[in-house]
């Protein structure tokens, strides 16, 4: 069975790959995610889980391509989050991983 969404997110991966090979472009991705798909996906889906604001800043198509595949959107989540549980932000920066670690208190 053939899955329109899983064809096209290999892809675009697969592109990256080149592109990590031929070292064009930044490096956003860790070079181990061009070591073949299965490592891309791998590595794709720990940046989707792990940083996806990040994720779809640097990488948007590949983002949304994983976002097709996974049938969420992490960074939307994140957010979402972030918008329904204000945190503090540094130099103007909110990290990602502030709200998901930040120390709770019990009534939390």
């Amino acid at each position: 069975t053939e899955i329109p969404e899983w064809n096209y997110w290999m892809g675009m991966a697969l592109e990256e790959m080149k592109d990590m090979r031929n070292e064009e472009g930044e490096d956003y991705f860790r070079k181990y995610a061009g070591t073949n798909l299965h490592e891309c996906w791998a590595v794709c889906v720990e940046y989707f889980f792990e940083a996806p604001i990040a994720f779809r800043k640097n990488r948007p198509e590949l983002y949304s391509a994983t976002v097709d595949v996974l049938k969420q959107d992490m960074a939307q989540r994140v957010e979402r989050a972030l918008f329904n549980n204000p945190v503090e932000i540094e130099n103007g920066v909110v990290s990602e991983k502030s709200y998901f670690y930040a120390p709770r208190t019990k009534n939390q």
